[in-house]
């Protein structure tokens, strides 16, 4: 923590001397002052240490007889409870009662628990769960129906069939043949499917539509193109046709790959 006597050395003590305080005296504000002020004083490292030591013990010892004395004041009101149930468990009538009612009440209480708040700037207390359920079950009551939602109306088999706005629902729920479904499975109307066709299959048999398609694939126009040259380039060597041509091979310029 550096060297005795220089600024680093005193911050560290300072340090140490405060986080002794709180750790000593937690939530005791004038107590951690007072300890605060105690080990300021001690120029000595070792004497301060060993101060903090003995001032540790000490709170340790106080808080274990504390919590003992707690605990045996706990059992001397548990005792006539516990005597209470023995007798009330001993006796005919608490075969018909439930367990529940013969349980002791508990005398546990849990340990508050402080949280942060940036908002409000200071330390809130959290409540105990079981106070949480007892503020849940006053403010939010068992609902015995929905109060959000409108009733549904049962409808038998044998009743007459709705009117207005569900016999137009009904309508539009009959199934209608497709007149154009011959045009649409035709590969030149850009690969579209039937009409109850979904939007995945679609994206999924476009692009292979198109594949076969002389409209949309560039493999079959390119092939189209080597055909016509081809066959324009086979009949100018036949002389078969009207506008046919025989000149040498080499002034026959070649314009397809086989």
């Amino acid at each position: 923590m550096g060297t005795p006597g220089t600024p680093r050395s005193a911050v560290a003590a300072q340090l140490l001397c405060d986080k002794a305080s709180k750790e000593l005296a937690p939530g005791n504000r004038s107590l951690q002052v007072a300890i605060f002020n105690e080990l300021s004083s001690f120029d000595n490292r070792e004497a301060l240490r060993s101060r903090i030591g003995d001032l540790g013990n000490a709170a340790f010892s106080a808080r274990t007889s504390e919590h003992g004395a707690r605990e045996e004041e706990r059992g001397r009101e548990k005792t006539p409870l516990l005597n209470a149930a023995v007798g009330a468990l001993r006796s005919p009538a608490s075969a018909s009662q439930p367990a529940a009612a013969l349980r002791p009440p508990s005398s546990r209480c849990g340990t508050p628990f402080f949280v942060w708040s940036p908002l409000l700037n200071k330390h809130l207390s959290v409540k105990h769960p079981a106070e949480l359920d007892a503020a849940r079950s006053v403010s939010f009551g068992a609902l015995s129906t929905s109060v959000s939602l409108p009733e549904l109306v049962a409808v038998s088999e044998g009743s007459a069939k709705p009117s207005g706005l569900g016999n137009t629902q009904l309508s539009r729920k009959k199934e209608k043949p497709d007149p154009t479904a011959h045009l649409r499975r035709c590969p030149i109307q850009m690969g579209e499917g039937p009409m109850l066709t979904s939007t995945y299959q679609s994206a999924c048999a476009g692009p292979l539509a198109k594949a076969v398609d002389p409209k949309w694939s560039t493999d079959l126009k390119a092939e189209d193109f080597r055909n016509s040259q081809r066959i324009k380039h086979n009949s100018r060597m036949s002389g078969a046709v009207n506008g046919a041509m025989s000149p040498e091979m080499r002034w026959l310029p070649k314009t397809y790959k086989y």
